[in-house]
């Protein structure tokens, strides 16, 4: 096993719906983890890693309908660009901070999450 294959939280192959038709992406696995767990939530929730590949990103694309993606701070927008165009339903949450830092130094909840998705930059 590499390290550049995705940590999937949940299952992908999943028959229930909710599992193919959103999708998180974060960079990272424990980010991936504490996001995961602070949603509580019946939603897919996909560690990356740092540079994922075209072929990577092509194959999440295939089983879902809209992604959202959980950025750092430092997230060059080249990369933003290039899941732009494989995703067809891209959204971006832009924290200020790593979202795994904020959730445990502001102690966020679900709710908050949730509100940061609803409100995500469609690109």
């Amino acid at each position: 096993k590499t390290h550049t294959e995705p940590l999937f939280i949940a299952n992908i192959e999943d028959d229930k719906p909710q599992y193919t038709s959103t999708l998180i992406l974060i960079e990272g696995e424990k980010k991936a983890g504490v996001v995961y767990q602070t949603l509580d939530m019946d939603i897919q929730v996909v560690g990356l890693p740092k540079n994922p590949s075209i072929a990577m990103l092509e194959g999440l694309a295939e089983k879902c309908k809209r992604v959202f993606q959980i950025i750092d701070p430092d997230i060059a927008n080249d990369d933003l660009q290039r899941h732009k165009e494989v995703f067809k339903d891209y959204r971006v949450v832009r924290p200020p901070e790593k979202i795994d830092d904020m959730i445990n130094k502001y102690h966020l909840q679900k709710e908050h999450l949730v509100k940061r998705l609803k409100y995500a930059e469609r690109i």
